[in-house]
């Protein structure tokens, strides 16, 4: 999230209104480090459901504005399962 910040102050900063040459770079960077975090956080969603056991396939209603964010916020502060589920075992078991 500090990368981000900073990265879009970069970009505040080194963008120019008169020099169009930049700005495509400019927001190339932020692209890149957009699609560089997008795969480990649906990673990350995934195994949250699994967690509970729902279906990583579920981390889709990200796509559906407000309406799918609902169910996966409800979700994902869930407590997950107690013992082994469908997708595996327990990871607080060990713990």
């Amino acid at each position: 999230m500090l990368f981000a910040l900073g990265l879009g102050i970069i970009e505040g900063v080194l963008i120019d209104e008169d020099a169009e040459k930049s700005v495509p770079v400019i927001t190339a960077m932020s692209a890149i480090f957009s699609l560089a975090l997008s795969m480990p956080s649906l990673a990350v969603h995934t195994r949250r459901l699994h967690d509970i056991d729902k279906s990583g396939w579920w981390v889709l209603l990200w796509f559906m504005p407000i309406i799918g964010w609902i169910p996966l916020f409800v979700w994902l502060i869930k407590l997950g399962t107690t013992g082994p589920n469908r997708f595996g075992a327990d990871p607080k078991e060990d713990v």
